[in-house]
């Protein structure tokens, strides 16, 4: 909906550019005739914050994950309690720093595609950042619950490879 809108955006804002409540006022009206709005792409994301509010609850209760463990690495222990517990040169530290490289590579590509298919007419501000909200997860994992950052690398993984798969197909009007 995005790519099949941009040409229709791209003449509003050419020619409402020196009146922005007009241009805000035509571009509502053009999303309303089309039945979409521009913040559709964020209800995906929305839906998975129920899933990681109970990862995150899951992960943090005191007795819900213990004595379970990935590779020897204890799913609802943070980095910085592997760390204390087991030393900075160890098989649980190097689960989660495997965990961690893999979202880091899940989030580059996403930063790429992202870059790829952002159109021109954006703001040059969103165009910056926007190719590194894939970077958050990485963030997120570096101080979650090794639960939590596999739920990331899962979901993020797979939200990449769908976009990598749909992305090649064309648009239906």
């Amino acid at each position: 909906m995005r790519e099949r809108l941009a040409p229709k955006l791209r003449e509003l804002r050419q020619r409402f550019a020196g009146d922005p409540r007009r241009l805000s006022e035509e571009m509502s009206a053009l999303y309303a005739k089309e039945g979409t709005s521009p913040f559709a792409g964020i209800l995906p994301g929305l839906a998975q914050l129920p899933f990681m509010w109970l990862i995150w609850r899951v992960a943090t209760h005191p007795t819900a994950l213990a004595g379970h463990d990935l590779l020897g690495a204890p799913l609802g222990q943070q980095v910085a309690g592997v760390i204390a517990n087991y030393g900075l040169i160890s098989w649980p530290v190097s689960v989660f720093t495997a965990v961690i490289v893999l979202m880091a590579l899940v989030a580059w590509l996403s930063a790429r595609s992202i870059r790829a298919s952002m159109p021109e007419e954006q703001p040059e501000a969103l165009r910056r950042v926007m190719p590194l909200l894939p970077f958050g997860s990485v963030l997120a994992a570096a101080v979650l619950p090794l639960a939590a950052g596999l739920y990331l690398l899962v979901s993020t993984a797979w939200t990449a490879g769908e976009r990598a798969v749909l992305a090649g197909r064309p648009l239906r009007a």
